[in-house]
């Protein structure tokens, strides 16, 4: 009998050790909106959760949703992870206009004009600033911004004055704008939206950055590429990697130490360099399909810098108008920073 209930109780202690274990597990689910071959889900996610479940001796898992498969449109996400239907999600903030007034100096045409350096500044403001002022609700685990957007037509554009009447779609607000000026009949959309509308003949071109373009098609709904010489950059648009800040309180303080360890700097710099290298492979395949590249001289690019010169000044004055902060410092300092690494 003692036989028996000794190995009983081993039976039991081991379940019961069993069970702790199993308690200790956390899963964190992580929504986005870009498809599974895309280079951020692919290449920046996955080894992004790959690493924190090694770090963590698979105690802590990132559960990836991507391409909306939990439901909603690319502009929900930040509410999904404020309200904590989901921990953590990965998106733009320039899906929701006017909420992440100081991220938008990023997204200034031709202001960024180097996307890993534009990441480091962005994230060194997050700390510093944006993630007091702008994200308060939420715990920003990397922030960065994509490579140089391009113009993607199916009809030749040659200069400034070829945008008037097209129907262009975008994704920022201050691309939209600058190409609302230039008379284009411009809006802004998601990535999955504007390349809809390009496959049903409903709009000319998208501006949009070379990254996506593999994943979406876009090389097989036009036949033009408009880029610009030298440094100048149509547009950027930051990116997020943000989580609710319960869900982060919730967990082990050696998980948590797991988590903060990946992020941070290096993570959104990792981020930077997968979409410029994924921006070039676009390029690439553009190439392959034998479409037509464009590519404006200096003398055609001083014409649409100047041109975005008026979309700045409608920032700046907003900035002072609608949400009391100096716009045109913010510009003067991350132009600073470019400068001083000599890039721009």
């Amino acid at each position: 009998m003692k036989e028996i209930w000794a190995a009983m109780t081993i039976a039991f202690g081991g379940l019961g050790a069993s069970i702790a274990g199993a308690a200790e597990i956390h899963t964190l689910k992580l929504h986005h909106f870009v498809p599974v071959k895309a280079p951020l889900h692919a290449g920046f996610l996955v080894p992004f959760s790959e690493r924190v479940k090694a770090a963590s001796g698979g105690r802590l898992i990132i559960d990836i949703a991507p391409n909306m498969e939990l439901g909603g449109k690319p502009n929900e996400l930040l509410g999904q992870v404020v309200d904590g239907s989901v921990d953590m999600v990965m998106t733009l903030p320039g899906f929701t206009p006017g909420h992440f007034p100081r991220s938008e100096v990023f997204e200034l045409p031709f202001l960024a004009t180097e996307n890993i350096l534009a990441s480091g500044i962005f994230w060194d403001m997050i700390e510093a600033d944006f993630q007091w002022n702008e994200y308060s609700d939420v715990r920003l685990l990397a922030g960065w911004v994509h490579g140089p957007a391009a113009i993607h037509s199916k009809v030749e554009i040659q200069s400034l004055e070829d945008v008037a009447d097209l129907t262009l779609q975008t994704f920022t607000a201050q691309s939209t704008a600058l190409l609302q000026a230039l008379g284009a009949n411009a809006s802004q959309v998601s990535p999955r939206a504007a390349v809809k509308a390009m496959a049903a003949g409903e709009t000319d071109a998208i501006a949009m950055p070379w990254e996506p373009t593999p994943s979406l098609g876009v090389a097989d709904l036009v036949d033009y590429h408009v880029e610009f010489e030298g440094s100048a950059k149509l547009y950027t648009a930051t990116h997020i990697l943000a989580m609710n800040p319960a869900a982060y309180a919730a967990l082990p303080p050696d998980l948590q130490d797991v988590l903060d360890a990946e992020a941070g700097r290096t993570l959104s710099i990792a981020a930077a360099s997968i979409m410029k290298a994924a921006s070039e492979r676009g390029r690439d395949v553009a190439a392959e399909a034998g479409n037509t590249f464009v590519v404006m001289d200096y003398q055609e690019v001083k014409r649409w810098v100047d041109a975005a010169q008026r979309t700045w000044d409608a920032w700046t004055l907003k900035t002072v108008m609608d949400h009391q902060f100096d716009g045109e410092a913010l510009i003067k300092k991350v132009l600073m920073v470019f400068a001083e690494k000599g890039v721009g």
